[in-house]
């Protein structure tokens, strides 16, 4: 993959391939375990000669995202509680060694972060976590890549004094948590 991304053609047949474009669709795909395995085998087939895979996700792009979540909504409730001035997004959702980064994050943070949306934060004490005593129960998917379960276990859990976390193995983001196994859920 990390010889893919770093050397992706930008054309198959008369297609374009978007670099940009497959890496948001790649990371979106890699949610759930029906359509991580798309990414690996476009992945494998691009670095035995055939980019078909890359130039579907490409084209896929303008089909998938806009869909993926209300942005203007998603926008509006992280910039007031979460965004921060001081740092990078930009760069810092593209680490060096990453194949792929956090190109959705980057799209929303990163470009989001320059300015362009007009922001008014909540008050400080709404934008930290408060401890609570509200039993609360954390469902994590053991290969969860858009929201890692560690992320929950160290960051949240330790703020709920009546919360419980269980992590489904072999499980991804939310549609693998709700259909894999309807019974457990």
């Amino acid at each position: 993959m990390r010889n893919v991304a770093q050397n992706m053609l930008h054309k198959w047949l008369f297609y374009k391939i978007n670099p940009g474009k497959v890496e948001i669709v790649a990371f979106a795909f890699l949610y759930h375990r029906n359509t991580a395995v798309m990414v690996f085998d476009s992945y494998i087939a691009a670095e035995n000669g055939d980019p078909s895979g890359l130039a579907l996700m490409s084209m896929a792009y303008d089909f998938i995202v806009p869909s993926l979540m209300t942005w203007g909504e998603t926008a509006s409730k992280a910039f007031s509680a979460d965004f921060d001035y001081s740092h990078d997004y930009f760069t810092e959702m593209d680490p060096p060694n990453s194949i792929i980064g956090s190109p959705i994050g980057k799209l929303l943070w990163g470009s989001l972060g320059f300015g362009s949306w007009p922001i008014k934060q909540i008050p400080d004490e709404y934008r930290k976590l408060q401890h609570s005593n509200v039993e609360t129960l954390l469902i994590s998917g053991s290969i969860d890549f858009a929201t890692p379960a560690e992320f929950a276990t160290i960051e949240l859990l330790p703020y709920l004094n009546k919360g419980n976390q269980i992590i489904l193995s072999e499980t991804g983001h939310v549609a693998d948590v709700w259909n894999l196994n309807w019974e457990a859920t």
